[in-house]
């Protein structure tokens, strides 16, 4: 009897067991993807692959980039956005993806609701580079010469929606200018015609103009940021020369698919925060006219929305064929 009481105990025991519900594993608790929607070499890669060794070291479990370049990042952000939003799918990317190619594109694959913010962690900014064989020294001795031969000065380009594009047809526009365009491949070949004087003016990204700048080989007349940049202090912002709708800035941040849980976010972003304020981090960036600025998820929202807002200014006016 007793015997038999005592199986009975343990039989109950065993299913109450059966039937507890395990603790979840802390997170992190396996290796996260950081999927980068660029090709391997370039700025955002090398930025992603600093963060990620960092962003280790404080979460505990390795942070693998992955590399998804292609279509104006759209591949890259597409996978993530079908993600599990369990946090270990994560990517980082440019403004392209959440605040310009939805104005650019009839049938984007995702929507930017798809992607839930997690920090801000570097800006930059778009600049006004001049070949040197071009008689200005100024924006607006620029903009008199460009007015004395119309339709002579070639303006260098990146192709039809991207940044340089935009951001030079904007100054053309609102600088009632008639340049000829010239497209390229990429800032490279342009940036080399540009000192050749193949070209006289190119409105590259701060951190590809930088070198040729402090080499002297070029000028550089303004800048599209909110305020001056810390490496040319000298050059003004187009605001400040009073150009109107092109204050664009650059960014850069991290995004998770949308429905992770908060707390996962939170622990995310404070990793990636952690990594961008490494002195290592901030004085690679600063030597390429990038500079490190963190957000919250929040912060991020914001920025997303306002910088969405100024690239409609921008954009609109062009009459850009969708695409």
């Amino acid at each position: 009897m007793m015997s038999s009481l005592r199986k009975l105990v343990a039989f109950a025991t065993l299913l109450l067991v059966a039937g507890a519900p395990f603790a979840a594993d802390p997170y992190p608790s396996k290796p996260i993807k950081l999927v980068v929607p660029y090709v391997a070499g370039g700025p955002t890669d090398v930025y992603a692959r600093m963060l990620a060794k960092a962003m280790s070291d404080t979460l505990g479990v390795p942070v693998i980039v992955e590399n998804k370049g292609g279509a104006a990042t759209i591949i890259g952000a597409e996978a993530v956005a079908r993600a599990p939003n369990d946090g270990y799918t994560l990517m980082f990317s440019v403004l392209t993806t959440v605040s310009s190619n939805p104005l650019l594109y009839k049938k984007l694959p995702y929507k930017v609701d798809d992607f839930a913010p997690i920090a801000e962690v570097a800006r930059s900014t778009f600049v006004l580079a001049m070949s040197p064989t071009v008689p200005a020294k100024t924006a607006q001795e620029f903009v008199d010469y460009v007015k004395a031969n119309p339709g002579k000065v070639a303006m260098g380009s990146l192709g039809i929606g991207t940044g340089p594009y935009i951001v030079g047809r904007t100054f053309a526009r609102v600088a009632g200018l008639d340049m000829i365009e010239v497209s390229y491949k990429g800032s490279a070949a342009a940036m080399t015609d540009l000192l050749g004087g193949q070209i006289g003016v190119f409105f590259d990204g701060l951190s590809s103009a930088l070198p040729q700048y402090k080499a002297g080989k070029i000028r550089v007349l303004a800048v599209a940021s909110p305020k001056r940049n810390p490496t040319m202090p000298d050059v003004p912002t187009f605001t400040e020369l009073g150009f109107k709708d092109l204050e664009i800035s650059a960014y850069w941040a991290f995004f998770a698919p949308a429905g992770t849980p908060k707390d996962v976010l939170a622990k995310l972003g404070a990793a990636a925060t952690r990594a961008a304020s490494d002195d290592a981090f901030k004085n690679h960036l600063l030597s390429e006219g990038v500079t490190v600025e963190t957000s919250t998820p929040e912060g991020l929202t914001d920025l997303i929305r306002r910088d969405t807002e100024a690239w409609q200014r921008a954009i609109t006016p062009l009459n850009i064929p969708l695409q």
